[in-house]
């Protein structure tokens, strides 16, 4: 997990009330002309509305930050506006009750929201990091994003995207719409209502799934793993329901829980009508209770338990279950070649295919069949997002277009 820290050089402006700057033309920030002025520029307490393509500059920053702050302090970019950074600039720094909306493009390394708001309306490259100690809201698109951590409130709302390299939660986090991540540490209040696609897991905390879980590696559960009725969990490896310090890891299971490889429990899982499948080995040392079903595809033992490895306390009431291969169940790998491409785009097991651009403007969108061959010759050289779904998983992979 990687983490940068934003070391931010404080603001203080000398005004008593905010004053609200428009741009009126593209060009730095520093320049006076852009805001249609001739001496002043906005300063960091003030309320600046960007219509045009403004770049902050490092004359104005403070080892490379630049901060809105103060209560009355903001920073609206609207449809047609674009915010980014210049050489040396690293970031934004919201302080003290202001806050930011963007509702056209923001571009920058780093943001850090340490007492204020942040909402995103449409697309944010934030390359690097977004570190949030107050209030974030997402409606459109949080794209390239290193490392995002949060021990404030954060909601990613129906509709909306995060892509991002690392996540770790402290604080309250609810995703309604997608969130496509390589690995996530959840210690605090995460409630997944949508999709969420990682390589990697581990909840140290409170996780509650409603949704749809889908896992390329392991997943680890040391805190409460609450799995819905209605809400799938698909993992391509190891599982492991484990706290190595209090021994009070729980899975409380309503919902289905493929595990494409070894399952492993050494606290509590219980549950009524939830399903477990295993693919291959699994062992217990702990407790399994209550009455949901659990399915090891190749038990050893033919008979009740039907856990490979138990030396833990399987109940009376846990039933076992019978179910088809869950290679098969999830319809194949999805998979599309070649990468990078020139005309002919190869696609398997798919039956949607979603491509943006760096962006975040969807340049092709349609329903395929299960192994389609689609011509993207007439789109331009660049990286793309390719999103590919069925119906039981989805991915997103970076495309380059030669």
């Amino acid at each position: 997990m990687k983490f940068l820290l934003l070391s931010i050089g404080l603001f203080i402006s000398v005004l008593l009330n905010a004053t609200t700057f428009t741009s009126v033309m593209d060009g730095n920030w520093s320049n006076p002309y852009t805001w249609g002025e001739t001496t002043v520029i906005p300063l960091t307490g003030d309320q600046v509305i960007i219509n045009h393509t403004v770049t902050i500059t490092d004359q104005i920053t403070s080892n490379g930050y630049w901060a809105t702050d103060g209560a009355d302090a903001s920073i609206t970019i609207e449809a047609n506006g674009i915010l980014q950074s210049g050489a040396n600039v690293l970031g934004i720094a919201i302080l003290n009750g202001a806050s930011i909306v963007n509702n056209g493009q923001l571009n920058i390394p780093q943001l850090g929201n340490y007492n204020g708001s942040f909402t995103n309306n449409n697309i944010s490259h934030l390359s690097q990091l977004i570190y949030n100690l107050d209030q974030i809201e997402n409606n459109g698109d949080l794209l390239e994003l290193d490392s995002l951590y949060t021990s404030g409130t954060f909601i990613n709302n129906n509709g909306a995207n995060i892509y991002t390299d690392s996540l770790w939660v402290e604080g309250s986090f609810t995703n309604i719409g997608n969130i496509y991540l390589h690995e996530i540490t959840n210690n605090g209040t995460f409630e997944n209502i949508g999709v969420m696609n990682f390589r990697r897991f581990t909840n140290l905390a409170d996780y509650y799934n409603s949704g749809s879980i889908i896992g390329e590696l392991d997943a680890t559960n040391a805190g409460n793993l609450y799995l819905n009725s209605e809400s799938s969990f698909t993992l391509g490896h190891d599982f492991t329901n484990a706290d190595s310090t209090d021994h009070n890891a729980t899975i409380i299971i309503e919902g289905t829980f493929d595990i494409s490889d070894s399952f492993y429990n050494a606290d509590t899982i219980t549950g009524t009508d939830g399903h477990i499948n295993i693919q291959n080995n699994s062992s217990n040392s702990g407790w399994l209770k209550g009455t949901f079903y659990f399915c090891d595809l190749s038990p050893l033992p033919l008979t009740a338990p039907f856990v490979d490895y138990n030396s833990g306390t399987v109940e009376a009431g846990v039933r076992y279950c019978t179910s088809e291969n869950i290679a098969v169940k999830q319809n194949k790998q999805i998979n599309f070649f070649p990468n990078p491409v020139k005309s002919n785009l190869t696609i398997e097991n798919a039956n949607k295919i979603t491509l943006t651009d760096i962006t975040g403007k969807i340049v092709l969108k349609q329903s395929i069949s299960q192994k389609s061959s689609i011509n993207i010759s007439h789109l331009k050289k660049g990286i793309y997002f390719i999103s590919l779904e069925n119906k039981q998983k989805s991915i997103v992979r970076k495309i380059v277009i030669e």
